[in-house]
């Protein structure tokens, strides 16, 4: 049977919904969208003051401190100038976040802090880089039990390991 399609009834009411939706996601489509939230990324920021220690090793001044973020897992680097004026070493504190703290905001691998932040500590690692960025020996790493706090434009960190090495950190920034 051929014929003019009939002017109400099912089919049309079927042609009216499938129109309105063509122009719904036509519509939406055009609107720009918002990269989607991601929870792993990273954010680096100068600090205007900073200190940290490597075990067995008095406070030193460091210039920056990079959190690295990974499901639920928080790192804090602080970095310092090594011994040599191109060298750096860095003290890394890994720690899962405590229950009820909100991760940071991160889109497209870099991340804001967004409020107060506690992490406890799992363990403690020791770099150093020659004046090229590479590893200048294999990190040092120790399970320590430690707590990590970032509230407004400040991190602290203090860990022990079961062998006694202690390290303590804060940075403004």
């Amino acid at each position: 049977m051929t014929g003019p399609l009939p002017r109400s009834g099912p089919v049309l009411a079927v042609l009216s919904c499938l129109i309105g939706s063509l122009a719904i996601a036509a519509a939406s489509s055009a609107l720009p969208q918002a990269p989607p939230i991601d929870p792993t990324g990273r954010l680096l920021s100068a600090a205007r003051t900073c200190s940290s220690n490597l075990a067995a090793a008095p406070q030193v001044a460091c210039s920056a401190v990079q959190f690295e973020q990974q499901l639920g897992q928080l790192t804090i680097r602080f970095i310092s100038q090594g011994l040599q004026a191109d060298e750096s070493n860095q003290l890394v504190f890994v720690g899962v976040l405590a229950p009820g703290n909100p991760p940071m905001v991160c889109q497209q691998g870099r991340c804001q802090l967004q409020g107060a932040i506690s992490t406890t500590v799992a363990s403690v690692s020791e770099r150093s880089f020659d004046g090229r960025g590479l590893a200048k020996t294999l990190p040092r790493a120790w399970p320590a039990n430690g707590l990590c706090r970032v509230e407004q434009r400040q991190v602290r960190c203090e860990a022990k390991a079961l062998s006694h090495e202690r390290w303590s950190a804060v940075a403004d920034f």
